[in-house]
């Protein structure tokens, strides 16, 4: 490890060389399994980085406090963007792995002065790691994004706590914009009076929930906003129309999302790319081992509400 930490500073003097411990066995094993957090592998990194062990932390820091801390792999939550069934479809929602206690467990390290943060496993999907799901998915479900780079309902959370909260206030983004998220984003691919379970994230110290104007009751006791928390409205019976969050903040500032019912597709437009069709002058065939560009054109009736979000 000396060795291989000289190599590396000899190359870039500035660099500090950190591990990732997991208890799970995922990345390098010490004797941290032990109970021994200061052992010779940990003594020779610069910076001490556990991932998925949030619980860990406190401990370490007090056998270690001279040793930078953080998160190495963390935030694993699963989830697929625009889909709020069960994964027995193929797909995962939100409610499924539970996306946003997942996220929340994951930003205990934000509270920790001491603590340099963590590393969101992923930024984006990417292909591979279908977990939990397997063959025939090759996409992994991890990201904050889409493979195509759209947020998926996690992305509220982090926008409000990582983007928004400074310095113990929620003071907004470069703008001083304070955003509201509400999960689902889509309004539209319900029954009605199906039940939907609805998360609002925003820094702000209040949100209410209404739908076409009609109070909804939050899960907890009250209608505030916990610290890197979110608020959880379940059970809302579906109806078309309109959803929306009403965050306060010290009473003044009224910050209002609202998501509308999208009106139906009038129609659906599909057409083949010719990227591959010039070789050798012949035609893609259909054998299951090529693959062909495809453009989808969603039309709708003229002045009626598309769809949903991306």
């Amino acid at each position: 490890i000396n060795h291989v930490q000289s190599q590396v500073k000899a190359i870039h003097t500035c660099m500090l060389v950190p591990p990732s411990i997991n208890t799970t066995g995922n990345t390098v094993q010490t004797n941290f399994l032990n109970g021994k957090p200061v052992d010779g592998f940990a003594q020779a990194m610069d910076v001490q980085s556990f991932s998925y062990e949030y619980n860990i932390y406190q401990e370490y820091h007090q056998t270690a406090p001279f040793k930078a801390l953080g998160g190495g792999e963390s935030a694993s939550c699963v989830s697929d963007r625009g889909y709020y069934g069960n994964t027995t479809d193929g797909h995962i929602g939100p409610d499924a792995r539970n996306l946003f206690e997942c996220i929340q467990s994951s930003w205990a390290g934000a509270q920790l002065e001491y603590v340099y943060g963590n590393f969101a496993w992923t930024g984006y999907d990417y292909m591979g790691e279908t977990a939990p799901l397997r063959w025939p998915d090759v996409s992994s479900h991890f990201g904050i994004h889409d493979l195509a780079g759209f947020p998926k309902d996690g992305v509220g959370y982090y926008k409000a706590w990582w983007k928004e909260w400074k310095d113990g206030e929620c003071a907004g983004d470069e703008h001083g914009e304070i955003s509201v998220s509400i999960s689902p984003n889509d309004w539209t691919s319900f029954d009605v009076g199906q039940p939907v379970n609805v998360v609002v994230c925003t820094c702000a110290d209040n949100v209410r929930l209404l739908v076409n104007g009609k109070e909804q009751a939050p899960d907890g006791a009250n209608n505030t906003v916990p610290l890197y928390g979110f608020v959880r409205f379940s059970g809302v019976a579906f109806e078309r129309g309109n959803i929306t969050a009403v965050a306060s903040l010290h009473g003044a500032k009224t910050i209002t999302k609202s998501i509308a019912t999208a009106s139906k597709p009038s129609t659906l437009a599909v057409s083949a790319e010719d990227l591959f069709q010039h070789h050798n002058g012949s035609t893609l065939v259909a054998d299951g081992k090529r693959v062909q560009n495809t453009m989808f054109n969603l039309n709708i009736t003229p002045r009626s509400r598309c769809c949903i979000d991306h």
